[in-house]
């Protein structure tokens, strides 16, 4: 599917080009649908309606970013994004993630991959601090030999501040570098970005309708085999017992 995907995005991209405001969005969408269920007819795994609620999902989520690119273009799209992620850096419960933003995965994936692993260390040192303090606690819990040492905890509490010291600052960089790099972008650099990034979401919106398609047949083949995996014969057999015993009891009974 993510071919047959690929081949249909090619020629169609270049539509993006042509938007000039919102109003076009309209009948872009009408097309959209009708090629995408065309160019997919052929594929097993799901049906026409399938396949248009693939077409469709993508638009409704992709909606706001459209409705920007064709008032803005792709490197005011791009200056848009970068302006969510710094919103969100300063906020302390953003809507979204900044660090799992398309524009900064795009621009600074590397830096992102840093950022991640700082965070997963914190993660584990803290967690790890905490399972220390929870035995502490537990008066009826048996010594180990692999206990830490209350100087190792020390140790720990101090790697976890300055740990978390260094994550707060390479998120105050990481601020600082996206923003350069959105600036750096030339229009070709902005519209492949865009362009990319939309296509990938298309392609995730389908890979998760086949996921649910999948499981969805997985259940029913469960349901099917719970229901059916005893075959007529056994039934019968024990059919017939049950007539056996229960004849056993009415002549017992006296009614034969």
């Amino acid at each position: 599917m993510t071919s047959a995907i690929g081949l249909w995005w090619a020629p169609e991209e270049t539509r993006f080009d042509k938007l000039q405001s919102a109003a076009d969005l309209v009948e872009l969408r009408k097309e959209f649908i009708a090629t995408f269920r065309s160019a997919l007819a052929a594929t097993p795994l799901l049906d026409q309606f399938a396949v248009s609620g693939v077409i469709a999902s993508w638009w409704g989520a992709s909606l706001p970013d459209l409705k920007a690119l064709a008032t803005l273009g792709y490197r005011g799209l791009i200056e848009a994004w970068v302006a969510t992620v710094l919103d969100a850096l300063e906020e302390e419960k953003a809507k979204v993630n900044p660090l799992d933003h398309k524009v900064g995965r795009a621009l600074l994936p590397e830096y992102l991959d840093q950022l991640a692993a700082l965070e997963a260390e914190v993660a584990e040192l803290d967690s790890t601090i905490k399972a220390v303090a929870a035995t502490d606690d537990d008066e009826d819990a048996e010594p180990s030999d692999d206990a830490l040492s209350p100087a190792e905890v020390k140790k720990l509490k101090s790697q976890l501040t300055a740990t978390k010291k260094r994550l707060k600052a390479e998120k105050a960089a990481f601020a600082h570098r996206l923003g350069e790099a959105g600036e750096a972008l030339d229009d070709s650099s902005a519209r492949k970005i865009v362009l990319d990034a939309m296509e990938h979401d298309l392609v995730a919106e389908a890979g998760d309708r086949v996921t649910r398609h999948r499981r969805a047949v997985i259940t029913a083949f469960e349901t099917w085999w719970d229901k059916y995996q005893t075959p007529l014969s056994a039934l019968e057999a024990e059919r017939d017992r049950a007539a056996a015993r229960l004849a056993g009891c009415l002549k017992e009974l006296g009614y034969e």
